[in-house]
């Protein structure tokens, strides 16, 4: 079925159109105010034959006195209102590569798929393939409420969350908030303060020392019945400023919390009973998170890019 031009594109034919005709009213208006037309085409800046034309194709009669016809400007307008119908070579030469793309990554937006595939076309343009094919379809953006925050520098701020995984297992993410590079991915069947405690001990090891932890309020490192908890101690020794967000407001660890969702959504992890086969599905995700899949809060940048070119 023959495809129309997409909006974009669409607006920048009609502005063309409109400029263009635009420009040959102007030139049949100042030869009847009795310019000549070689005037009339240094001032538009085109040839005295362009004026000379259109003046022509305006005037119902060749007579002295040049008055335009009635529904001259019907006769200037622009009689191309686009390129033809039908698919554009560039998406024609493109279009297996986009579906290939899609196939291979379903559930990434087509900007990111245009980053990581490398392919030589906009996102526009991939999302018109798509679309052409069946692939995706065209839904309303949600608007986006409060405010956002990204801390200044790698190890600024680390986000840590606890998320269930199915079959028993429990996932401690440590992420860190600048560049969303996960830090941490112990897959274990405790949730207890030792486990956080070992845990943040490896990655304290590997990366250094964060300013600031933000957390919930998790009974493994908030001190339920008053009092600083054994966590709060181990951020005192380690000059680590422990901060809490909201209660029931989990938009405040987003970026682990999103890392969460990505991870159910892109993978199978959930259906996997076997320990060492569901570590290995995160391993490989977590590799393919923090080093080939690009991130729009930071630029369509990957998490690895960030935190290594400023520490």
């Amino acid at each position: 079925m023959p495809r129309k031009p997409d909006k974009r594109e669409q607006k920048r034919i009609d502005k063309h159109n409109l400029e263009e005709e635009s420009r040959r009213a102007k030139a049949i208006l100042m030869v009847k105010d009795g310019r000549s037309f070689r005037e009339v085409a240094a001032v538009l800046d085109r040839s005295h034959m362009y004026v000379a034309y259109w003046t022509g194709i305006a005037m119902e009669k060749r007579v002295r006195r040049f008055i335009p016809a009635e529904g001259w400007r019907d006769l200037i307008k622009v009689k191309k209102p686009g390129p033809p119908a039908g698919r554009y070579m560039k998406r024609e030469l493109y279009r297996a590569k986009a579906v290939g793309a899609k196939q291979t990554y379903p559930n990434m937006g087509c900007a990111k798929l245009v980053k990581i595939c490398e392919l030589a076309i906009s996102g526009p343009t991939l999302c018109g393939i798509l679309k052409s094919e069946g692939l995706i379809e065209p839904r309303k953006k949600a608007k986006r409420e409060g405010k956002r925050f990204r801390a200044g520098k790698p190890n600024d701020m680390w986000q840590i969350d606890y998320v269930h995984l199915g079959h028993g297992y429990n996932l401690l993410t440590v992420l860190d908030d600048c560049s969303g590079k996960i830090l941490s991915w112990n897959l274990r069947r405790m949730t207890k303060l030792e486990d956080v405690l070992e845990i943040l001990d490896e990655c304290f090891r590997e990366y250094g020392t964060p300013r600031t932890i933000l957390s919930d309020h998790g009974t493994q490192w908030y001190a339920t019945r008053g009092g600083d908890s054994r966590f709060d101690e181990m951020c005192l020794d380690k000059g680590i400023k422990h901060i809490m967000g909201r209660i029931r407001h989990p938009q405040t660890q987003g970026k682990a919390e999103r890392f969460h969702g990505v991870l159910k959504k892109e993978t199978n992890i959930l259906g996997i009973a076997d320990r060492r086969e569901k570590g290995k599905v995160l391993e490989d995700y977590v590799r393919f998170y923090n080093g080939v899949r690009p991130h729009w809060g930071i630029g369509l940048k990957v998490p690895n890019s960030v935190y290594y070119a400023v520490i």
